[in-house]
């Protein structure tokens, strides 16, 4: 043999090799990726279902306390939110600073009103001695008046949301420069303050009623504090509600008046009653902290339930304290008493993995030599389990939202059926361990996925692919009601599903 072909040969088992080795990091990388999706395996021992006839006596290995029903903690945690009162600060700078602000806005009224006459009395004068002496200056006067009004203009519209040249405000701005006008105009002010002062004085919340979840409320101020109930304060829209009744009742005759000073309260009547959040949320979580979650123990070595008895809600709630106390031990452990858990899985997980890919090996050698497929397999099979994790253990939907048949179908156009059945009873064994040990759910699995690979063996149009979806629909719909009405035989499977499962995590 030549140097040549020696060093052809070399470098061809050294791709190989390489070949060989990233072909073992995928398939190492998926069982430990998977390992990881199972819950924890003691625990499924006991994942009964309500009305299930339980196959062997349990009995408490340790103490553990008995969980609330999910509606009986949601309620007493809202007890205890609706019994702590929410805290408030009654503001009384905020009263005073727009008592100034409404003084602040007639003033401003005043003097666009007398700025305003003086330009109209400018231009009236102009008018009057056209062509006369005093022309020029009287046209002087009448530029200035007509900037130093539009400079208060421009300062009013800047300051207040009201529109000066609105016809109503007009009007008002105008009539404040009558006779004795002023008089009126102190009157007003003094009414607009008083009549806010009174809202003020009843307490007005700055956030909804209806958001107020307790029946109290405490309502701190500078010397005090007190417990009320939120029908004594007003919310906002009441207490402008109230203050347009008194205004009406001070105005009678004068709409505009009324108008107008409802505008100006409706700008200036802010809330002084200011809810605390922080101290609220904080009060309520340490009352929420001290909602007991438990309703009572179960001793070590009691019979949690006794062999051959149908579930009950009360036994049912004592077996999901047990799984939950199970999982805590679990998570507590250290050392070797945690790694043998997973080690189990692990080992589960390699064989049901082990004998898919040794079909494969055996009967399609070309797919499993090219590590492109391999890696594809790979990534199908963990999106389908990440999904079921995901979709049961995570979010606790239905297993039967899983959209398992994807990977049938996907199998079947891209190669063919049989590798698509053969990866699929995988899957579905897999799935099933990883959801609770449901037996039913992998029958069913498997059978939706028969059907998936049935009716797209031969997809060539978009019609086709409509009547296969349901065909599959139909199929698993089918399935579901012959499985849903066999319980005996569903539950004794399952016990023993669930049992080998927990024998896994145990090696």
């Amino acid at each position: 043999m030549t140097p040549l072909h020696r060093s052809r040969r070399a470098k061809l088992s050294n791709e190989q090799k390489r070949a060989q080795i990233n072909r073992w990091l995928i398939l190492s990388g998926l069982v430990i990726a998977v390992s990881f999706l199972f819950p924890g395996g003691k625990a499924l021992e006991y994942n009964y279902e309500l009305g299930e006839v339980t196959r062997e006596e349990i009995v408490a290995e340790f103490n553990f306390p008995i969980l609330k029903h999910e509606e009986q903690l949601k309620n007493d945690l809202a007890e205890a939110i609706r019994i702590e009162p929410f805290r408030f600060e009654r503001r009384y700078d905020i009263a005073e600073q727009q008592s100034t602000e409404i003084e602040q806005l007639v003033a401003a009224v005043a003097d666009l009103s007398k700025t305003g006459a003086a330009y109209q009395t400018t231009l009236q004068l102009l008018w009057e001695k056209r062509y006369g002496e005093e022309e020029e200056k009287l046209k002087t006067r009448a530029v200035t008046d007509s900037a130093a009004l539009a400079t208060l203009q421009e300062q009013f519209s800047e300051k207040y949301s009201f529109d000066a040249s609105d016809p109503e405000w007009t009007q008002f701005i105008v009539s404040v420069g009558e006779e004795e006008a002023q008089t009126d105009l102190d009157s007003l002010t003094l009414s607009l303050q008083n009549i806010s002062r009174n809202q003020w004085a009843v307490g007005i919340l700055d956030i909804p009623r209806a958001e107020i979840e307790s029946d109290e409320i405490a309502v701190a101020s500078t010397d005090i504090s007190e417990i009320m109930t939120k029908g004594d304060l007003l919310d906002l829209e009441e207490a402008w509600t109230q203050a347009k009744r008194e205004i009406t009742e001070a105005y009678p005759e004068n709409e505009l008046i009324r108008n107008i000073g409802y505008r100006v309260i409706v700008e200036f009547l802010k809330p002084n009653v200011i809810f605390d959040r922080e101290q609220t949320e904080r009060r309520q979580a340490t009352a929420t902290s001290r909602v007991p979650r438990y309703q009572g123990i179960v001793m070590q070595n009691e019979r949690i339930v006794d062999i051959n008895t149908r579930i009950t809600p009360e036994t049912l709630l004592k077996l999901q304290s047990y799984q939950h106390a199970i999982e805590q031990q679990e998570r507590a452990e250290q050392g070797i008493a945690m790694v043998l858990p997973w080690l189990g899985r692990f080992i589960l997980v390699t064989a049901i993995l082990s004998l898919f890919f040794v079909s494969m090996r055996t009967h399609r050698p070309e797919l499993f030599n090219r590590n492109g497929i391999l890696l594809l397999f790979s990534l199908l099979f963990f999106l389908i389990i990440g999904v079921s994790h995901l979709f049961v253990i995570t979010f606790e939907l239905s297993e039967y939202l899983i959209p398992f048949t994807v990977g049938a179908m996907v199998l079947t156009v891209l190669f063919d059926g049989r590798i698509a059945m053969s990866a699929s009873i995988a899957m579905a064994v897999l799935v099933a361990f990883i959801i609770g040990g449901k037996l039913d759910f992998a029958i069913i699995g498997l059978f939706t996925s028969l059907a998936a690979i049935y009716a797209v063996r031969q997809l060539r149009t978009r019609a086709q692919l409509f009547t296969a979806i349901l065909f599959i629909v139909v199929s698993g719909a089918g399935a579901v009601y012959y499985i849903r009405h066999q319980r005996p035989l569903r539950g004794d499977l399952r016990r023993h599903f669930r049992s080998d499962t927990a024998r896994a995590d145990r090696l």
